[in-house]
């Protein structure tokens, strides 16, 4: 929806320090901006209109009732909903969902945290008590830092509205150190730079006059399972829980639109959202690849845009351009990018504004909520094996065989492994990262590194809670947050509803995998979703071959590899550039494509933020 960011304390009273915060994130609220200025509080917005779109819905907005200040990122999808119980608004106060934001304050105070479904982050400006509540959703869609300087909290929907050379920063090389060793980030409260955190998903925190931040608080947890196994008589259920959470997420002000990808998760949010807005009403977004590096959900996304007969927008990815994009997604995201399918979402992103649609529904979220990648697999039967249910785990591994997923030994070879103590798995991620870490500024690091972060009796319930809280969840919308934004895009994603979440997770988790990913959502969609798209084993996302981009022109990428690594302090320059080569000449045991990547992005990240002067 757009972009926040402000000052509380000393410092609030510096016109150019907040002016320059507004302009770092001017692309994320391409429609207008507007700032407000109390004694030790700045709040400043950016916006992009979605849901009313007049000048009423302006921010930063004022209570006139309250005197209260909110400056808002996101949306509350079930505002119509809210005002309903509040009651009328004052006259010339906008009906949407911000006011309803800031008037459900006033009603219940920081409880009404419990009350909203949507996604969102704000600062809103307590005049009765004089401090301000910072507060993010429930799954953290919409991101908001932090930094604390000179008697005085910044905030910011981005970190680039945090750094200065008045303020000089530093890079958080524990937080790199995960990256190169496990691909993590966003995995904690940590960024990767040290001076800047996050308020993590879920949480709220109070910042006085003076710019102390209290220690913040959780208002809510995912729920813990239930026992009751899904069957395919609760296909249904499912698929109407689904719809509702759809139904929310299509509410705006301007057309919607819907990543297609040819998976069973985009395909699945497509085919509901053109139920509900009307058959042929959606505006469709695909990468689409050459017919050599084509993957069998690519091949599908034609079969899912017949079904919806949508105005469908597709993009061939040809990589032609990807060094020269590289710098501008990096500025964007700020931290090291993972592979590429970030970067064939950027590309889209960029077409959606081109085609004039502010609004994309996502997939996101269905891996994790449903159990839809390869490690739920193994979790799944290993922990059947740990709880010495031997029958019950033979009859799941011949049930993942016959749908197609893996060979017996590399299946055992997995389950064995989910199946061990999680001390004994810990310390052998550890000894995975010291070797993944070595020549390395982070080697020294690998010790205190956390891999698995949520304990639970049950192996694929951590694997469900780390995967949406740490691993994958977090990252993946840091991305889709970024891309949108950069571009004046708001991306809304159906699957991670904590109402939705809570009736998926009312089920034994082993029902939710039953002898194949996803395998509840894939009954809930049959008559939705084309056969074929709920019948495909392997899962691919984003068509975004990173070999192949690479090789495109792969001189300027190496010139490029080799000028940001040189000015890199954090590896042996020798070994880095050895990495590439090897890769290039084939020998991709010793230099696997993962270890060229995550030391380019690095060396890139550091090019753009450690070494460029940020006035």
């Amino acid at each position: 929806m757009c972009g926040i960011t402000g000052i509380v304390g000393d410092r609030a009273t510096d016109p150019e320090l907040l002016s320059r915060m507004l302009a770092r994130i001017r692309h994320r609220g391409p429609n207008g901006q507007g700032s407000i200025t109390k004694p030790r509080l700045a709040f400043a917005h950016a916006r992009l209109s979605i849901i009313d779109l007049s000048d009423a819905a302006a921010q930063p907005m004022t209570d006139p009732e309250t005197g209260n200040v909110i400056a808002y990122n996101g949306e509350i999808y079930n505002y119509r909903e809210i005002a309903d119980e509040i009651g009328p608004a004052p006259p010339g106060m906008s009906p949407g969902d911000t006011a309803t934001l800031l008037r459900a304050y006033g009603r219940w105070g920081v409880d009404c945290l419990e009350r909203l479904r949507g996604m969102f982050a704000f600062a809103l400006y307590d005049a009765a008590r004089d401090r301000v509540l910072l507060a993010r959703d429930r799954f953290g869609i919409k991101p908001l830092y932090y930094r604390p300087i000179q008697g005085s909290l910044l905030f910011s929907s981005e970190i680039k509205s945090l750094l200065s050379t008045e303020f000089p920063h530093s890079a958080n090389l524990r937080v790199l150190a995960g990256f190169m060793a496990y691909r993590h980030l966003d995995t904690t409260e940590e960024t990767s730079f040290a001076e800047v955190r996050q308020l993590l998903p879920a949480h709220y925190a109070w910042v006085d006059s003076a710019g102390t931040m209290a220690t913040p608080c959780r208002y809510w947890r995912p729920p813990a399972f239930g026992d009751r196994r899904f069957t395919a008589a609760d296909a249904r259920p499912m698929a109407d829980s689904l719809r509702d959470s759809v139904s929310l997420h299509v509410r705006a002000d301007v057309p919607v639109g819907s990543f297609v990808s040819g998976g069973v998760d985009s395909s699945s949010i497509a085919c509901v959202a053109d139920e509900l807005l009307g058959h042929g009403s959606l505006s469709t977004y695909s990468s689409i690849l050459g017919d050599a590096q084509q993957n069998s959900e690519n091949r599908l996304i034609p079969e899912v845009l017949a079904r919806l007969q949508s105005r469908a927008h597709n993009l061939l990815i040809d990589g032609k351009t990807f060094v020269d994009d590289l710098t501008g997604a990096f500025d964007h995201h700020e931290e090291p990018l993972a592979d590429a399918s970030m970067y064939a979402h950027w590309k889209l992103c960029e077409l959606a504004r081109q085609s004039g649609i502010r609004v994309v529904l996502s997939g996101n979220g269905g891996d994790e909520l449903f159990g839809g990648y390869h490690v739920y697999i193994y979790s799944c039967i290993g922990s059947l094996l740990a709880t010495g249910r031997l029958p019950a785990a033979v009859h799941a591994l011949r049930r993942f065989r016959a749908n197609g997923w893996g060979s017996v030994p590399s299946l055992l070879a997995r389950v064995v492994h989910a199946a061990l103590p999680r001390s004994l798995r810990a310390l052998i991620k550890k000894r995975d990262a010291a070797s993944r870490l070595r020549e390395t500024a982070f080697e020294p690091l690998a010790r205190d590194l956390h891999f698995y972060y949520e304990q639970a009796d049950d192996r694929l319930t951590e694997t469900f809670l780390d995967n949406l809280e740490h691993w994958t969840v977090p990252p993946f919308l840091h991305y889709e947050d970024r891309n949108g934004m950069a571009f004046g895009v708001e991306i809304r994603t159906p699957m991670l509803d904590h109402v939705l979440l809570e009736h998926v997770w009312s089920y034994d988790p082993q029902s939710l995998v039953a002898g194949r990913p996803k395998h509840a959502l894939r009954l809930a969609m049959r008559g939705i979703v084309p056969d074929a798209v709920l019948a495909q084993p392997e899962k691919f996302g984003f068509a975004a071959p990173l070999d192949f981009y690479m090789q495109v022109d792969a001189r300027r990428f190496d010139e490029c590899y080799h000028d940001v690594v040189a000015a890199c302090p954090y590896f042996d320059v020798a070994a880095a550039l050895r990495a590439l080569a090897d890769h290039r000449a084939g020998r991709v045991v010793q230099s696997p494509l993962w270890r060229v990547w995550r030391i380019f992005s690095i060396a890139l990240w550091h090019d753009r933020f450690m070494r460029k002067a940020w006035a």
